[in-house]
């Protein structure tokens, strides 16, 4: 029986983000302490949303409606709408909620 052993030396192909994407370190008192980046900072390279699907898609978890989040962007809530839409096309979801969902259990979203 052959055996085949098999190193991974490409990492850059593996789509596995570094730790200093994922946490930031910070010197408090002489010791390091460190914090996990915010979901969006992290999401931008893991997940199939931009950036500001997923800023967008953060104020729907926090329960702000459309007309909310158009103020906070200042964008048309028919922008927003355009956005979500988008958000549910890629993430396969059958309405905002699911698509908060998901975003959730895949990491891109924290609570």
């Amino acid at each position: 029986m052959v055996v085949a052993e098999r190193r991974i030396t490409d990492v850059e192909n593996l789509n596995v983000p570094s730790l200093d994407e994922v946490v930031t370190v910070i010197r408090v008192n002489g010791g390091l302490f460190l914090k996990p980046r915010q979901a969006a900072e992290v999401a931008s390279r893991l997940s199939p949303l931009s950036r500001r699907e997923i800023e967008i898609l953060d104020y729907v978890a926090d329960g702000h409606s459309n007309k909310q989040i158009s103020h906070r962007f200042d964008i048309s809530e028919h922008t927003v709408k355009n956005h979500l839409t988008t958000i549910m096309q890629k993430l396969n979801a059958k309405d905002r909620t699911h698509a908060v969902v998901t975003a959730l259990r895949e990491g891109w979203l924290s609570i």
